[in-house]
């Protein structure tokens, strides 16, 4: 059975790899059309056309389709590892095998019988791009049942290798113990799931709904796959309401439209333009010139370092807008040199963490971009309206620098005088030096949106190749950097738009079972009206941040709150800034924050985690301060924008 698997995988690996390319031909063509369309406005003729356009998405509609199974091989789609993380390898397995045989495998064979009428028409019609000079339509279509067959096959991948691990978990390193709930997740998931079919004749045909809801929550907490998990719970539940006569099947052949539609999303379309630019900057090492160069101007000045990071941060988020890059950077380097001249390790960790989340707040921003699409509202006014709180989180991170160098001087202390290898006009050269890549791409993202010059998907495009000209440019694109980040960015996208799926298979049942109506009417009814649901709002999303990524809140958790922020007459881009900034906060929280993770993965050992976890807590505190401001003085974000 191994030996199958083994080839199976083989398959959807190369399969993937040269997918992954497509990804750089997408950056390209995006690039090529937003140059062409603004040389038509000074050539007076349009030179970009639809169907350049309709290629895009067609690059970018394989790139996920065909990498999610390849994404599901490399075990990459994202899993909440609260209870998963802390079970022995023999139990990991179970998960799996359970998992596959109960919600992916369901899930992947109702979305192949649901979306093949829609697929075998589009192909007998031939059927052709409504725009004109647009692409015919059935061959692209064609590659959403090519994704379910591969997702099928992937899947069977992964019930073998589930079902090899269980069977010899001596030839397995094992994980950490099991403990305390950790030691019942596999009784518990088996009875939950038996319990969704058995339970619901016990309650009210109202609560169905709620109850698909805790029982989402509950899977995605069993450790298994996010994207699968709520697409599996969405066929489950779907199979309830048909029982008891409150759901109809054909409500699952709106799947097919609903996937077109997230694969011509122009506004999707920039997730992998920011990833992209984000970890060609992050492989090619110019994120780390920029580190060295700004701590040997900063290093005179008590804090100097730590204001350095405070600095860098910034400008890798508002030339990226990618998190895990900036904090790995940032950790690799400036971490070992403030231990070494005596930094504090709580606030050498807390502002490195800390820093590195300004790429969720301070745009361009793939949280913002995911915000905006969610929530119906432009990116552009999104990028605009969160500007300045996100700079102002910036500045509040340098005072409390400032303020700690002040009241305790040993833990932030200046440079040491020979160890400043650069002064004068070769520092202000190398200062030059470092800074130009990363203020060239602001100015072209920023400046480009900010202008009304390019939407924030052509200037996603143009700061994509922008990265890979100053890579280039600098000596650091080599073949192995581009593959690199290529790969990574397939398996970036892939995840984020499969989760976008699930999420949509999970929304289409849940409003068939009227759970849309139930949480609508209990939000608008909350007491105090708009600050009640600013409260309860702002509370979920910060206590599910302790456990879950911020991907799985905003699939999940926003659209049960936009509409009825809409309904109260909320501002929905000041709300969005509201969320993005809370939503920042989950990077940070212990004991699951991801750039806790992603610094303890590159930290020295004599940084013990407890270190990095109460280096963080005074970081919290500062963006909990950061969201009262915004949410007290709303012009903080409509200021710009009126």
């Amino acid at each position: 059975m191994l030996a199958l698997a083994h080839r199976i995988d083989l398959v959807i690996a190369r399969l993937g790899k040269w997918v992954s390319w497509l990804t750089l031909a997408m950056v390209l063509l995006g690039a090529a059309n937003a140059l062409l369309r603004y040389g038509s406005k000074f050539a007076g003729m349009n030179l970009s056309s639809n169907a350049m356009l309709e290629l895009q998405w067609a690059l970018f509609s394989a790139v996920f389709l065909v990498g999610a199974a390849w994404t599901l091989q490399r075990d990459a789609h994202v899993r909440v590892d609260v209870v998963y993380g802390r079970m022995s390898a023999r139990n990991q397995a179970s998960i799996d095998l359970l998992g596959t045989l109960l919600l992916l495998l369901p899930f992947v064979g109702v979305a192949i019988w649901v979306c093949f009428p829609s697929v075998a028409e589009s192909f007998r019609i031939r059927e052709q791009s409504p725009d004109p000079g647009g692409l015919p339509r059935w061959p692209i279509k064609g590659l959403i049942l090519l994704c379910f067959y591969l997702l099928l096959t992937a899947g069977g991948s992964f019930l073998l290798r589930a079902w090899t691990r269980l069977r010899s978990p001596s030839e397995v390193t094992p994980a950490r113990a099991d403990r305390g709930l950790a030691g019942l997740g596999i009784p518990a998931f088996c009875l939950l799931v038996a319990g969704l079919l058995g339970f619901t004749d016990l309650v009210p045909d109202a609560w169905l709904g709620p109850l698909m809801f805790v029982g989402a929550l509950a899977l995605i907490f069993s450790g298994y796959p996010v994207a699968f998990a709520l697409g599996g719970v969405a066929v489950l539940f779907a199979f309830v309401g048909v029982e008891r006569w409150l759901f109809d099947w054909t409500l699952l052949l709106a799947l097919p439209q609903r996937i077109f539609g997230i694969m011509g999303n122009q506004v999707l379309l920039a997730v992998p333009f920011f990833i992209f630019m984000g970890t060609v900057l992050q492989r090619s090492k110019l994120a780390e010139d920029l580190l060295k160069t700004v701590g040997q101007l900063f290093g005179p000045l008590r804090g100097g370092l730590a204001l350095a990071v405070v600095l860098v941060g910034a400008l890798l988020a508002a030339a990226t807008g990618v998190v895990g890059a900036s904090v790995v950077a940032m950790g690799m380097i400036s971490l070992p040199i403030m231990l070494r001249y005596g930094y504090s390790k709580e606030l050498s960790a807390g502002v490195i963490t800390a820093s590195g989340t300004l790429g969720q707040i301070i745009p361009p921003s793939v949280v913002l971009v995911v915000l905006a699409d969610q929530m119906g509202i432009p990116v552009g006014d999104l990028f605009v309206g969160s500007l300045v709180p996100g700079l102002m989180l910036a500045g509040l991170y340098a005072l409390y620098v400032v303020f700690v160098a002040i009241v305790k001087p040993e833990a932030a202390p200046a440079l040491p005088p020979e160890d400043r290898t650069l002064q004068g006009a070769e520092l202000a050269k190398q200062v030059l030096k470092a800074m130009f890549p990363p203020l060239l791409l602001i100015l072209v993202v920023l400046g480009s949106i900010f202008a009304g010059v390019a939407t924030p998907t052509e200037a996603g495009a143009l700061g994509a190749v922008g990265a890979l000209a100053l890579a280039w440019l600098n000596g650091r694109l080599d073949r192995d950097a581009l593959v690199g980040s290529l790969e990574k960015t397939t398996e970036l996208t892939a995840m984020v738009v499969f989760l976008l799926i699930g999420s949509t298979a999970f929304a289409l049942v849940f409003r068939g079972l009227y759970g849309d109506v139930f949480i609508e009417d209990l939000l608008v009814n909350l007491p105090g009206g708009k600050v009640g649901l600013l409260v309860v709002a702002n509370l979920v999303v910060f206590v599910l941040g302790f456990f879950i990524d911020f991907f799985e809140i905003a699939f999940i958790i926003l659209p049960l709150l936009v509409p009825a922020a809409r309904i109260l007459g909320i501002d929905l881009v000041w709300f969005g800034v509201i969320l993005g900034m809370n939503l920042q906060t989950s990077f940070l929280t212990p004991p699951f924050g991801f750039s806790l993770f992603y610094l303890r993965g590159v930290a020295p050992k004599e940084v013990p985690t407890s270190a990095i976890y109460r280096g963080a807590l005074p970081f919290i505190g500062i963006q909990v301060l950061a969201l009262a401001l915004v949410i007290v003085f709303p012009e903080l974000v409509t200021g710009l924008l009126e």
